[in-house]
């Protein structure tokens, strides 16, 4: 049994607690299953969230509110799950599991060196040893599916708006002759050298580490990281590097001649979208809107389905408008299914959706130029009860106020989560949550940042014209079910304007519940809404 072999090895070593990461050596979001070591322990198949396993045997799940609900549902036995509030981060309730004076083992290469430093930090003031392996023990005692190296695909100037070489020459002019920039963030790889791949489910990155020099520059596909890794031993330079990107093992090969950035001027610069890009992503979205307003005349017009049937009729519909692969894992879930914020695959049943039961779409799909779309409705199988006309129109409510956010100088996405959540609040809605972000950025990959649209300190930040968000404000109950309405949004002049154009649904909306102003605006959206 796996548990047992590494409970083994942490006595072997000396330590008292390992943990296990969802990632892989790239440190993506989305990592293949065969890759996620995570997942191999626990059973849990979400995008995010780490493992903590002691000498005796116990695990702790670590999960945002998210996958609550899903956690609970996939673990193996006597697994504790560790339900993470808003706000509160894996290292805060970690930092709880563990008694001082012990050792905690990390896979140096699956752990970012922000993570890391904020580790010891708070660990050394309970004088706890961080040991750093530099293999990940379960692949030790599991088989470990191999990196494939896909075809890469060329992205035209059409579409990018910037030559790679002008990228590229940019970062190149800041450097010195004695200096290399180290590129680890597969989004932006895939940005610098306007390249592509859709070999990997809800990717359009390839796997590659890049080093940039003054005159010249390398990229090591992942079949070639022990050449990228004597690279970094080898040349007697400084490396510059963004410590949320890079690894704490990439980090240990060039600790002695590093120079660490404040700010990674590269996340900025792909996060504000270019004329080019914007139009592009507009095209993306044009053709998603009609996979999801297909959808929803599909629902209207039956009198049976399943969460598989549906489902496969959306992700059908996406491939028939062009869509080179899925930005993420098709969220269709129907009655108290939908208050999971990210119901998986697995768990669709071929059950017919009941009568009056909520049914809540998250769906996105990459285009031929790999960026991300994103977008969520809820639907009714027949005729909508009370509550879910209630519960619908207060999140519609939430997204038409936050939307509609006063263009302002200094807008940001503390501000425009304010509203949403403040909206929410003040509805009468018990014992229902919205236990997750309000948005978050979109661009490459479907969860990009900049920018934060979050109670966070992060979310502080001003937004910039050209960045990419969403706006999903949600309301869930365990007991009834959920709702969740999500658009693609861009800031252009300081006002928010919308990639999605896909109408609300008629049927779930109560008027009574919403003030004039709100009349107007939902007006407006109906009105300029898709049509087919």
């Amino acid at each position: 049994m796996l548990k047992d072999k590494l409970v083994d090895f942490i006595k072997e070593i000396g330590c008292d607690y390992l943990i296990v990461n969802s990632t892989n050596e790239f440190l993506v979001e989305y990592n293949e299953l065969e890759q996620n070591a995570r997942y191999f322990l626990t059973g849990f198949s979400g995008s995010t969230g780490e493992a903590l396993l002691n000498k005796e045997g116990q695990i702790s799940l670590f999960v945002d509110g998210r996958y609550h609900t899903q956690a609970d549902n996939e673990v193996f036995k006597n697994i504790e799950v560790v339900k993470l509030q808003l706000g509160e981060t894996f290292l805060s309730a970690l930092e709880t599991k563990l008694i001082p004076n012990s050792k905690l083992a990390i896979v140096a290469g699956k752990t970012s060196l922000s993570f890391y430093k904020n580790l010891a930090k708070t660990l050394g003031e309970k004088n706890i040893d961080i040991i750093a392996l530099d293999k990940d023990p379960v692949f030790e005692f599991t088989e470990l599916k191999k990196f494939q190296d896909a075809p890469i695909v060329d992205i035209p100037l059409n579409i990018s708006g910037i030559s790679s070489a002008e990228k590229i020459n940019t970062i190149q002019n800041q450097l010195s002759q004695n200096e290399v920039r180290i590129i680890t963030n597969l989004e932006q790889i895939a940005w610098l050298l306007n390249k592509r791949s859709f070999a990997q489910n809800f990717s359009s990155c390839f796997k590659a580490k890049m080093i940039i020099e003054k005159d010249s520059y390398k990229v090591f596909n992942s079949n070639e990281l022990s050449y990228y890794n004597n690279y970094l031993k080898d040349v007697d330079k400084i490396f510059i590097f963004s410590p949320k990107s890079l690894s704490y093992g990439d980090y240990l090969l060039i600790k002695n001649k590093s120079s660490a950035l404040e700010k990674d001027e590269i996340e900025l610069q792909k996060a504000i979208k270019n004329a080019a890009e914007i139009e592009h992503m507009k095209h993306c979205f044009a053709k998603t809107d009609i996979v999801v307003t297909k959808t929803s005349d599909y629902v209207n017009k039956s009198t049976s389905l399943t969460e598989q049937e549906l489902v496969k009729f959306v992700e059908k519909e996406f491939f028939a408008q062009g869509a080179t692969s899925l930005s993420f894992n098709t969220i269709l879930a129907s009655s108290k299914n939908s208050a999971l914020a990210h119901y998986s695959t697995d768990m669709k049943t071929e059950t017919p959706i009941q009568e009056g039961a909520l049914i809540l779409l998250d769906c996105g799909a990459y285009f031929e130029g790999g960026y991300a779309t994103d977008i969520t409705r809820v639907f009714c199988m027949g005729e909508p009860s009370p509550e879910a006309k209630k519960v619908y129109t207060t999140v519609l409510k939430a997204n038409l106020n936050a939307y509609h956010i006063e263009p302002q100088k200094n807008l940001n996405g503390f501000k425009i989560d304010e509203i949403a959540r403040n909206v929410i609040k003040s509805s009468n809605l018990d014992n229902y949550n919205f236990n997750h972000a309000t948005g978050h950025g979109v661009g490459i990959s479907v969860h990009e940042y900049p920018p934060s649209i979050s109670p966070s300190q992060l979310a502080k930040e001003p937004l910039k014209d050209g960045m990419t968000f969403t706006i999903e404000p949600g309301a869930y109950n365990p007991s009834f079910g959920g709702v969740r309405l999500e658009n693609t949004v861009y800031l252009q002049n300081g006002e928010i304007k919308s990639f999605s154009k896909v109408r609300f649904e008629e049927k779930l909306i109560d008027y009574s519940l919403l003030n004039e102003q709100e009349k107007i605006w939902l007006k407006e959206w109906q009105e300029n809404a898709l049509c087919l």
